[in-house]
C-alpha cells in the first residue's frame, strides 16, 4: 500500500502575502535596532502568535504598525516604560488570537506573553514592587482585552489593552 502525503492548500496567494511578510520583517528589524532584544523577543512572539492562525495577513500588518508605533514612540521618547504598553498589545493579541479556541485557551496565551514580559523584566532588574504593579496592570488590561473583544474586533480590542496599559502606567 502506498503512502501518500498532501501538504495543506495555501489559503492565500504567495504575493498577497508579500507585503504582510515585509512588515514583519520590518518590525523585527527596528525592534532590534531601536529596542533591543527585549523588543526584539516581543515582536518575535507577535509575529509568531499572529502566524499560527488563520487570521491572514490583515492581522499581521495591523501589528506591525503597532508595533512600529510603540517603538517609534519609544525611541522619540526614550521612554523605557513604553515596553510594558508594547508588550500587552502583544499578549492582549495572542490572546484574542487564541480565543476563538476557548476562554482558557485565551487567559493560557495571553498568561504566557505576560510571563515572558515578566522574564525580561526580573533580567532588567526590576524591583518586586514594580513587578507587582504591573502584574496587576496586565491582569486588568487582558481582562478588559478579551471583554471588550466581541464588540470591537481583535485589532481594536488589542490597541484598547495597550492604551489601557499606557494609562496605567501614566497613574
Amino acid at each position: 500500500m502506498e503512502r501518500t502525503t498532501q501538504l495543506p492548500a495555501q489559503s492565500e496567494p504567495l504575493l498577497n502575502a508579500i507585503p504582510a511578510y515585509l512588515a514583519a520583517l520590518l518590525l523585527l528589524g527596528f525592534a532590534i535596532f531601536y529596542g533591543g532584544w527585549p523588543w526584539a523577543l516581543m515582536a518575535a512572539i507577535w509575529v509568531v502568535a499572529l502566524r499560527t492562525g488563520e487570521d491572514g495577513n490583515g492581522s499581521l500588518l495591523q501589528a506591525a504598525v503597532s508595533g512600529l508605533f510603540w517603538l517609534a514612540l519609544f525611541h522619540w521618547t526614550g521612554d523605557r516604560r513604553l515596553f510594558f504598553p508594547f508588550s500587552m498589545q502583544v499578549a492582549a493579541s495572542a490572546a484574542c488570537r487564541w480565543r476563538v479556541q476557548g476562554k482558557w485557551t485565551a487567559v493560557a496565551a495571553g498568561a504566557v506573553v505576560t510571563a515572558v514580559f515578566t522574564a525580561v523584566r526580573l533580567l532588567q532588574s526590576a524591583s518586586a514592587h514594580v513587578l507587582g504593579v504591573e502584574l496587576v496592570v496586565a491582569a486588568a488590561v487582558l481582562s478588559i482585552g478579551l471583554v471588550l473583544l466581541p464588540f470591537t474586533g481583535k485589532w481594536a480590542a488589542s490597541t484598547a489593552a495597550a492604551l489601557l496599559a499606557l494609562a496605567g502606567l501614566l497613574v
